[in-house]
């Protein structure tokens, strides 16, 4: 997990199988003011 700002965060699911290869990523974001 990646804190990128205020606003934004990004997480990675990593395989234990694959030698720790990132099988899937997405962006979470906020909108300020809300």
């Amino acid at each position: 997990m990646t804190v990128a700002n205020i606003a934004h965060i990004h997480l990675e699911q990593i395989s234990i199988d694959r030698e720790q290869a990132v099988v899937d990523d997405f962006w979470l974001s906020k909108d300020i003011g809300f």
